[in-house]
């Protein structure tokens, strides 16, 4: 640690505290040490060796053959490569031999379902089983009106797909989806030190879980995000969302954004490149307070995924991993454009709390709080016109200036009526122990 301290890139000491690494914590927390150390002494064998073995320890097995392959061009002799590929045949046996270990082991990920709909069930299975990282366990919160998802997954077709998995299903609360989301986060219980939640019509690529994982071992790490299609409902990818120009600007493969980033890049124009839980990994200590789904005291429900990731970043760095790993599926069954739906109404008006919460908080100025909520304000005059309801949130601009308190107030109130009116909301949270916003004084809001 003192050389380091010196010299961080000194190849033997990265590669020697690797491998105690690797013994007191696992190989995948050994990783980044070990791959440095190869990168800047090639030629040292027992480098390749330590870093190939710690890559067929975590199930990273592609990358493994890849470097076996890469390590005989510079120090990794052929009989060398010989024996480390005879190894990586059994390690590939045994895992496609292997019985899933059972529920509440010492795996590092786990995959949390809330789901609804049975149409991309057997897809959505069909993409974990094909995960290169095996470590984790899934947990499927079955929301479907008369149980069909369980039915489904308990038919005979699913059978090779289960033996494949650690799956568990378990009822849903029938809330709707944050009530869903809180319910598989109350049965996970702080069992495992990340968390993946999966929704039930998206998918993701074999590597996912692999470079979500490494991505966490980087110093300050919270969450993780990848890059992903917007896909037809096929999952054919038919798009991309453009991000922020400063990703662009050095050759990394993962970039560890600070708070200030996110928020400008998101908020002043209500631009959600970042994505949904589905191309997200969270620690144990950031996803917990989702249950809250609120920024500076003002609720963002509604707006979960990126509240979340905005919330996040305030303690720790978002590791942005700059592939693409995913598909968000658009599908007639989802909520988006569904006007009268409570939950797409709230994902308007959270733009604007967004706005309120990031300003107050020194993340964005007045003027880029104001952009945000006009461009919201324009949006509910597009999509909501005669709705009283959702009017009267643009209507608040005639009376008062944004960033004030009189401001501030009148929509907390608005937005407080229109959250309890969901029943996913009022569900998740404990009404006998909160305070409901309207109860606060303007004094107490500001």
């Amino acid at each position: 640690l003192e050389i380091l301290n010196i010299e961080s890139n000194h190849a033997e000491a990265n590669h020697n505290l690797g491998v105690i690494e690797a013994q007191l914590h696992g190989a995948l927390a050994a990783l980044p040490r070990l791959e440095l150390a190869v990168q800047e002494q090639p030629e040292k064998e027992q480098f390749w060796v330590s870093y190939i073995d710690a890559l067929m320890q975590t199930g990273a097995t592609d990358t493994a053959a890849n470097a076996i392959e890469i390590g005989q061009k510079f120090g990794l002799r052929a009989q060398t490569a010989q024996m480390l590929a005879a190894e990586f045949v059994k390690q590939m046996e045994r895992d496609q031999s292997s019985t899933p270990p059972a529920s509440g082991g010492s795996e590092m990920l786990i995959t949390l379902i809330p789901a609804y709909k049975t149409q991309y069930i057997a897809e959505l299975l069909l993409s974990l089983t094909t995960q290169t990282y095996k470590n984790f366990r899934v947990i499927i919160s079955d929301d479907s009106p008369n149980a069909e998802v369980t039915a489904l997954i308990g038919q005979p077709q699913f059978a090779p797909l289960l033996k494949k998995l650690n799956l568990q299903v378990i009822a849903g609360p029938k809330q709707g989806s944050f009530a869903n989301v809180v319910n598989l986060l109350n049965h996970w219980n702080k069992s495992t030190p990340y968390v993946h939640i999966l929704f039930d019509d998206d998918l993701i690529y074999p590597t996912f879980y692999q470079q979500h994982l490494t991505a966490h071992t980087k110093a300050g790490v919270g969450t993780s995000v990848s890059y992903r299609w917007v896909g037809n409902e096929h999952a054919v990818p038919i798009s991309s969302p453009v991000v922020p120009a400063f990703l662009g600007e050095s050759d990394a493969a993962v970039e560890l954004v600070e708070a200030e980033q996110l928020f400008q890049s998101v908020v002043p124009d209500c631009a959600n490149w970042l994505g949904e839980f589905s191309n997200t990994v969270y620690s144990a200590d950031v996803i917990l307070k989702i249950k809250a789904q609120s920024l500076n005291g003002i609720p963002y429900h509604g707006l979960g995924d990126i509240g979340l990731l905005l919330q996040a970043s305030l303690s720790s760095k978002t590791a942005i991993i700059k592939e693409h790993l995913g598909v968000f599926r658009m599908n007639p069954h989802q909520n988006t454009g569904n006007f009268a739906s409570i939950s797409f109404r709230c994902a308007y008006v959270a733009w604007i709390a967004l706005a309120l919460s990031s300003y107050e908080l020194g993340k964005i100025d007045v003027t880029q709080a104001k952009r945000a909520i006009d461009k919201i304000g324009n949006a509910i005059h597009h999509h909501f016109q005669g709705v009283d309801e959702m009017l009267d949130f643009v209507r608040l601009q005639q009376r008062y200036a944004v960033g004030t308190a009189s401001y501030k107030s009148s929509f907390c109130k608005l937005w407080d009526a229109m959250l309890q009116q969901d029943s996913g909301w009022v569900a998740a949270n404990d009404q006998s122990s909160k305070q409901t916003l309207a109860s606060l004084s303007p004094e107490v809001l500001a």
